[in-house]
């Protein structure tokens, strides 16, 4: 460990400017969704999240989610904290969450449609897709 510098930073470096795919850095965005969306304990720490986010977001995935986490905490008026977003629309407005869907689909109060493609295993074309209403599991 060096004096100074927390798993946040270390990981950013890592992520940003080295490149390294396996890391998932937890600010105080993606802390606050995590916790709001029950991805994670709500007694974990910044620390508890890093490790165990690192463990079960798949490490392609690992880049695009942080930048995306800490976006949407910066504007949406839902997830930010306190509700007063870093940088809300210009215009006033407040955008609609699109994690709200997320809450609904996990607690059971939506079904989800499930589409089933079958492909040509010889010329990997669609030959039919089949839909499907799935009630969810809480």
């Amino acid at each position: 460990r060096l004096k100074g510098l927390g798993k946040k930073t270390i990981s950013c470096v890592l992520m940003f400017t080295l490149g390294r795919t396996d890391e998932f850095p937890v600010d105080t965005h993606v802390h606050r969704i995590s916790k709001q969306h029950k991805w994670i304990p709500q007694n974990y720490s910044r620390d508890d999240a890093y490790e165990h986010l690192n463990q079960i977001v798949p490490d392609h995935l690992k880049r695009d989610l942080h930048c995306l986490l800490v976006q949407h905490g910066r504007e949406c008026h839902r997830c930010a904290a306190r509700r007063k977003p870093q940088f809300p629309p210009k215009d006033g407005s407040k955008l609609d969450c699109p994690l709200v869907h997320l809450e609904k689909i996990a607690s059971g109060k939506v079904e989800v449609l499930v589409v089933k493609q079958e492909c040509d295993a010889a010329t990997n074309k669609k030959k039919s897709s089949t839909c499907s209403n799935v009630k969810s599991e809480p």
